[in-house]
């Protein structure tokens, strides 16, 4: 649509706007890029020093957010060990990214976990809701050999 025929179109809605007593609003949408870290859709990346064997960050577990998404990149046949120091947290940990048929999708906390492929893995840390002492700060440090 030319700019002259956008121009005429507006200004007929404005004067059927003012005509009716109607009072016109523009709504901008928000940004489609905009994420919480630690949300499943924008996970918290877990990146060593070069050189490094481990990484570690700290965090808060709420009612409001009882868990927390993070990433990390590995290749195959590296050993990962998950260890978190704070509340009380599911020591069982969902593992995604590139796992094959043959390995397990969840590893536990403070056990050593082979990667089974090179790659970006997920995993997810929840307060352990049942039990006392489930929310608070935490340390996390990941560790992969």
């Amino acid at each position: 649509m030319k700019a002259s025929a956008i121009a005429n179109r507006k200004r007929r809605l404005g004067l059927a706007a003012a005509a009716t007593g109607l009072l016109m609003v523009t709504v901008t949408a928000a940004p489609t890029w905009a994420c919480t870290p630690g949300d499943d859709a924008c996970p918290i990346v877990l990146m060593m020093d070069p050189g490094a064997v481990s990484v570690t960050t700290s965090g808060e577990l709420t009612l409001k957010r009882p868990n927390l998404a993070f990433r990390f990149e590995a290749r195959a046949g590296q050993t990962a060990v998950v260890h978190v120091h704070g509340p009380v947290t599911k020591s069982q940990l969902p593992l995604s990214g590139p796992i094959r048929e043959d390995a397990s999708g969840d590893f536990n906390q403070d056990q050593p976990f082979k990667l089974p492929a090179s790659g970006v893995y997920g995993f997810t840390l929840y307060a352990d809701m049942m039990a006392e002492g489930a929310f608070g700060p935490f340390e996390l440090t990941l560790t992969i050999k």
